[in-house]
């Protein structure tokens, strides 16, 4: 089974990302689509106002957007888009 740099070699090379910084990028979470895409020096964090706007009209609030990037380790579209989890808790 080929591995995720095999699999995005070609791709990340093009965009002047070495395997070394692919497999950085992999290690902090993020999509090997982004690992392999966006340039040295810029992320898909950059876009950080546009995914909490996103959020907030998902009806997710700034604190759980927050805690999900960097407590849950989640891509900030995945933290902007993902719904809340139904849980059957009461609370007194």
């Amino acid at each position: 089974m080929p591995s995720l740099w095999e699999n995005w070699k070609e791709t990340a090379l093009a965009s002047g990302i070495d395997r070394q910084t692919f497999n950085s990028r992999l290690r902090y979470r993020w999509e090997p689509k982004d690992a392999a895409t966006y340039a040295k020096g810029t992320s898909p964090f950059s876009d950080w106002d546009k995914w909490k706007e996103v959020a907030k009209q998902n009806g997710i609030t700034e604190k759980t957007f927050k805690s999900r990037i960097w407590v849950l380790k989640h891509h900030p579209e995945r933290a902007a888009t993902q719904p809340y989890r139904k849980t059957n808790r009461k609370y007194n």
